[in-house]
């Protein structure tokens, strides 16, 4: 919704003056391989994923529960479809994409809702025990930090197949480990914990080379002090997580 509707850096070759589409750019799409695997991965990771496994670990009491009821899942939906308009006006000053790519983008979330919704909300365990916390926990940092590693190697105009092919593995990989272990009988929450934060320690160090990257040293400072509140939360996740139930 975000990047084929809303900004549409999907198909905008200067979104953001990165020049992202360049590499491994397909004429007939109008997109970049790279910044398409990019998209999908960093919001699949850090946009959802992430955020909310951090939340249920600083409060253990709704990992189970829905998080609101109709009435707050409908004020969310009016502020979801608020943003999303206010982004999209903001973005088509400079860009619009062409009614094919916005159809095609239409067509692919409706179908990825379906998928969402018809996928299984459980899975049987399997036998066995689960990697240690530690492992979780090195391996979602590995994984992510690879995976952002070679979005830059794109950004840098290096080699589109070597960046998309390494974005592609580092996700592949990523995921396999967590379906497998995750279906291990001693998978825990402390386990769902380990890898988010993993992942989100990559975006704090990454974050200091995207912000010199797009506005120079001075928005540092900010991004310091992000980054520590990042980390605090996870101290604090951490521990009311192993002391829950």
């Amino acid at each position: 919704m975000e990047e084929g509707i809303a900004d549409q850096s999907l198909f905008n070759p200067n979104f953001m003056g990165l020049h992202q589409l360049a590499s491994g750019y397909i004429p007939a799409l109008g997109i970049g391989v790279s910044a398409t695997i990019f998209a999908f991965g960093i919001h699949t990771i850090w946009s959802i994923a992430v955020p909310i496994a951090l939340a249920e670990s600083l409060f253990p009491s709704i990992r189970n529960e829905p998080w609101t009821g109709r009435i707050g899942l409908a004020v969310a939906a009016l502020f979801y479809a608020a943003g999303v308009a206010l982004i999209t006006l903001y973005f088509a000053r400079k860009f619009v994409a062409s009614p094919a790519q916005l159809a095609a983008s239409v067509i692919g979330i409706a179908i990825l809702t379906v998928i969402a919704f018809a996928l299984p909300r459980t899975r049987p365990k399997s036998p066995g025990p689960a990697p240690s916390p530690w492992i979780v926990g090195i391996v979602g940092l590995v994984a992510t930090s690879g995976f952002a590693q070679f979005y830059g190697l794109s950004l840098r105009h290096g080699p589109w197949q070597v960046a998309a092919g390494g974005m592609a593995l580092a996700l592949i990989l990523l995921l396999g480990f967590a379906f497998v272990a995750g279906r291990r009988s001693g998978w825990e929450p402390m386990h769902t914990y380990a890898l988010a934060a993993g992942a989100l320690l990559t975006t704090c160090w990454m974050g200091f080379f995207t912000e010199i990257a797009l506005h120079g040293p001075a928005t540092l400072p900010a991004h310091t002090v992000l980054a520590a509140v990042m980390v605090a939360l996870l101290v604090v996740g951490g521990f009311k997580v192993r002391s829950s139930p």
